[in-house]
């Protein structure tokens, strides 16, 4: 349904001002002729980092509401919206340059405003068009400094043009809509600025660093200092997402860097939201930044960083961060099955399978899980979809399908018959907070004759984020083992009130050594 017969010139010069990000300098914006968003190097791959091409258009809400066409009366977007249903149309935009994604976000008023559901198409000559897509929701106002509602990116082969329409119940005002305009194949490549650079990757189950992929580093920081601090909680959780991007890309490594750009810079997260990425073509990616060696005394050599760092929090699901960690699909799995030769499941069993060690997470276990503003997800799994955390259809529905048969796939890389074991016995804490904390263990096999073991204890401060260590961890953030003894008991008192979860290991006589860990996180208090 066309929007009416406001000019283009009209559509496109509507004055709007764009709010901050993080302190960024962001200044005022012109609906469709706004400032390309350039930022400075400081990559440190030799062959220096991609700059991404952005560039946001924005629609007023003025302009909106000369559009706001009814067409008919029944059930509204959501689940309790019931009345008229509006929709919106633009005229075709056009872009400052080819675009390979467009992502959309939208701000407004009305109980309803993150169900409005957009759909975008795109043309590179403005005369043929491809079919109309849907926009799937990837980060909620609550979840983002500007208080936008963000879709996923839409991939464009090099198109200048773009349409959108959005429905909305008649209770749903919208004051802005966005469109973010991304390049991340053809922009310059800007020459290292030297910086930390990336330890061996080894064994782990990487295919391409963030250097690899071409990563701006200088999209993390703002007047020199990081948006988002690095803090570091032991994984617990696996959460599997899907990027609802495109299906047809052919080069996994634009991809990632449009998706880093889109959270850093126009989410205002400061770097990606996930940890791990994997293509259909079977590659890993590095995700979040982790840990250098000047932060933490030069475990990893002088002016050098840890690849795929343990235990680094990252942005991926709502509540659920500090202790998880988000391993994205890149791709739209619900609109497409996955792929059929099995790289890409194969490589994401290989991640799940090389975090599940580290962190000794029973691929087909279940807990409570204590979210950082301390409420319950209950009967957690301990692999699980991005839908199990919150409300969202995230992974795809054929993605999430298939997670019963990749937790059998992955206990079976897990079994280790030869090993000493462990049984665990604690409080049973996930309801009321506790001021003594006991744990019991022993070996069933009697294979162990030493063990080892620590208190994880945190505390977050809430709106800052700011994380207490209050017991467990090394001063790099690495858990602080007791030493080897053959103990199988250990109380303890919380020096503070927070949150707790017990660590085991264990070694038999031929020095092997097996971890556990209680996926129950206790409310401690002191």
């Amino acid at each position: 349904m066309a929007c009416g017969q406001e000019s283009m010139r009209e559509f496109l010069n509507d004055p709007i001002s764009r709010r901050q990000f993080l302190g960024a300098a962001a200044g005022a914006a012109l609906a469709g002729t706004g400032a390309l968003r350039g930022q400075q190097a400081s990559a440190t791959h030799p062959r220096g980092a991609t700059k991404v091409l952005v560039h946001d258009a924005v629609l007023r809400a003025s302009v909106l509401a000369r559009k706001r066409h009814p067409i008919a009366r029944t059930a509204g977007v959501g689940q309790h919206a019931v009345g008229r249903i509006a929709l919106l149309q633009s005229p075709p935009i056009t872009a400052p340059f080819p675009f390979t994604h467009v992502g959309m976000h939208w701000q407004g008023n009305g109980p309803e405003v993150e169900s409005a559901r957009f759909e975008v198409r795109t043309s590179k000559d403005g005369a043929k068009w491809t079919s109309w897509q849907n926009v799937y929701v990837e980060a909620l106002p609550e979840e983002t400094p500007a208080g936008e509602t963000y879709g996923a990116l839409v991939g464009a082969p090099r198109h200048r043009y773009l349409q959108y329409r959005v429905r909305l119940s008649e209770n749903v005002a919208l004051e802005t809509v966005t469109a973010t305009f991304i390049n991340s194949v053809d922009g310059p490549v800007i020459e290292s600025a030297g910086g930390a650079r990336p330890a061996a990757v080894g064994n782990k189950p990487i295919n391409l660093t963030r250097e690899d992929w071409g990563a701006d580093e200088s999209l993390r920081f703002v007047s020199g200092r990081e948006r988002w601090p690095r803090r570091y909680v032991p994984v617990k959780k696996l959460i599997i997402h899907h990027t609802a991007t495109s299906n047809d890309y052919t080069d996994g490594a634009s991809q990632v860097r449009a998706i880093y750009t889109y959270h850093a810079v126009t989410l205002g997260w400061g770097d990606i939201g996930y940890n791990v990425l994997v293509d259909r073509f079977g590659k890993s990616y590095e995700g979040r930044y982790g840990r250098e060696s000047q932060d933490f005394g030069g475990e990893y050599g002088a002016r050098s960083r840890e690849v795929f760092s343990q235990d680094v929090v990252a942005g991926h699901a709502l509540r659920h961060n500090y202790g998880s960690c988000g391993i994205s699909l890149i791709g739209n799995f619900h609109v497409a099955e996955l792929p059929y030769d099995g790289r890409m499941i194969g490589r994401l069993l290989d991640v799940l399978e090389w975090e599940s060690r580290l962190r000794q997470i029973g691929p087909e276990g279940v807990s409570d899980y204590l979210l950082h503003d301390n409420t319950w997800n209950r009967g957690l799994p301990n692999v699980c979809g991005h839908r199990d955390c919150g409300p969202t259809a995230c992974p795809g529905r054929y993605v999430y399908e298939q997670l019963p048969s990749l937790r059998l796939a992955l206990a079976q890389r897990m079994t280790q018959p030869d090993g000493p074991a462990v049984v665990l016995d604690g409080p049973n804490g996930t309801t009321e907070s506790l001021d003594n904390l006991r744990y019991q263990w022993h070996d069933p096999l009697s294979r162990a004759v030493e063990y080892s073991y620590y208190l994880e204890g945190w505390s977050l401060a809430l709106p800052s984020h700011f994380i207490s260590y209050l017991a467990g961890f090394t001063d790099d953030r690495q858990p602080d083992w007791s030493g080897w003894t053959r103990e199988t008991s250990a109380s303890f008192t919380p020096p503070a009130s927070g949150h707790y979860a017990f660590h085991v290991r264990s070694r038999d006589a031929n020095g092997v050594v097996c971890a556990y860990q209680d996926n129950r996180t206790i409310v401690g208090r002191a």
